[in-house]
This record gives structure tokens, sequence and C-alpha cells, in this order.
């Protein structure tokens, strides 16, 4: 039997008397993927285990998204023989595996165990010319906050933003600075937990801003949704920072 363990870096030390780790010149190799959040807290605590163990250990793990991660974890793309034989022997998400894949991994031989290692935050960063950041900075509600990510608001002198906050048309370098939003491609446990956010503060106030789906079938709460096309699609925790940085206007 081998024990695989998702979402866990706190459990790396287990890993290494699990049978069947890959043995290459006797080196124990260990690889993970998952999640990009808390890739360098995971790569950290790797290279402390790979100074301090006995045993020579190599750690890796992949920052690819928490989707990929999971079908990673799961061999989903594994046929036959080596249905559902998963690719890594770890892996890390924001969100938990589903019931339904947690059942059938389990019941195929594996027995893993999910548990929080670490907490972190998602955040709303912009970059626009000239308005600063703390209490001058940029103040939206959660119904701007949808209608801009939904692109309904695209400039960022909208009277809707401005209503909020009375300096920001003094302080744009233009008028008219276009909206420019930044988001993860593929499947992504903080698209997940934002579109989640922007539904569930909106029902009270603006229902229509943010629905789990519009009328015409776009799916809008979930790991991947209908994005409009208008907007920047980005790789990664890191690749959503250098959109936000190289585009000015960005959100």
């Amino acid at each position: 039997m081998k024990f695989s363990f998702f979402s866990s870096a706190a459990a790396l030390s287990a890993l290494i008397a699990t049978v069947g780790v890959v043995r290459g010149d006797d080196v124990l190799q260990i690889h993970g993927s998952g999640t990009t959040n808390p890739s360098k807290c995971i790569w950290l605590i790797m290279q402390d285990f790979m100074e301090r163990t006995k045993l020579p250990t190599k750690f890796t793990y992949r920052g690819v998204g928490s989707s990929t991660g999971q079908y990673e974890f799961m061999g989903t793309n594994h046929t036959g023989d080596f249905a559902y034989v998963p690719w890594n022997y770890f892996g890390s998400g924001d969100i938990p595996f589903s019931q339904e894949n947690y059942e059938l991994l389990n019941s195929n031989g594996d027995e893993f165990y999910q548990m929080p290692f670490v907490m972190g935050a998602i955040s709303v960063f912009h970059n626009i010319p000239g308005v600063p950041g703390g209490a001058g900075g940029l103040k939206l509600t959660p119904c701007v906050l949808a209608k801009i990510f939904r692109t309904q608001i695209q400039y960022w002198d909208d009277p809707e933003i401005v209503l909020l906050n009375d300096h920001i048309a003094s302080t744009l370098k233009e008028k008219r600075l276009p909206i420019k939003v930044a988001r993860r491609v593929l499947g992504s446990s903080s698209t997940a937990t934002f579109t989640q956010y922007l539904h569930e503060s909106t029902q009270m106030d603006c229902p229509d801003a943010w629905p789990t789906a519009t009328s015409s079938g776009e799916n809008l709460v979930g790991k991947v949704i209908d994005w409009a096309d208008t907007t920047l699609p980005c790789q990664g925790s890191g690749g959503v920072t250098d959109c936000i940085r190289d585009n000015e206007g960005a959100i």
C-alpha cells in the first residue's frame, strides 16, 4: 500500500518512509505539484528537509495550479494498468478534493490524506499611476468590484468609482484610463475562491452583478469561469503579478 498526501507540506517528513518512493543513485526522490500560492513556503521547507535528513533526499515541487496538481496526483491521464496511478507523491491546493474524486482514488488502491498546513490571503491589487496605496488609495465596494471584473465598468474615472473616490479624477494621469482585468488561466483555486466571494458579497445589494451563471449560460463561479474576451490571461500567481506590473490600469 502506498500512502500519498495532498495539501500538506508538513507531511513531507512522513513521505520519506513511504513505500514506493523513487530511488535513483541511492537518492530518495519525492516529487509534488499544485497551487502556486504557497510555492516559496514549500520550497523553503523542502530545502530544510534536504539539508537535515540523514538520507540523501531530493524534493521537487512544481507550481502549476491547484487543478493541474489534482489531475497529476490522481494520474488522470494514465490508462490501463496505470489508471489512477499518481504522477506525484504529494500535492498542494487551495481547495480540497471533491468527495467523488477522493472516493475514486481511494477505490483504485491508493489511500491518501488531506490536511491544512498554511493560511494565505487572496487580495486585489492594481496598477493605477498616480493613485497611492493606504488610506488615500482606491476604495471599492463588492458591487463595483464585481462590475469591474465583468468588464461592465471599463474606465478608472467611471462615475461609480469616482463616487467612492472623489480624489481619483484629479490624481489620474489621464482621463478615461482603461481598466485591464488580469485573471488566472486554466483551473485555479484562487479563481474559485475569489469568484465565490464576488457572488456571495453581492447578493444583498446587487445580485445581478455576479450570479453563479448568466442567462446565456456563462459560468461565473468556479475554478474555471467564462471571462470576458478583453481580460488578460495570466499563468499562475507570478504571472498575475507580471500582468499587473506591466500594464498601466490593470487590476
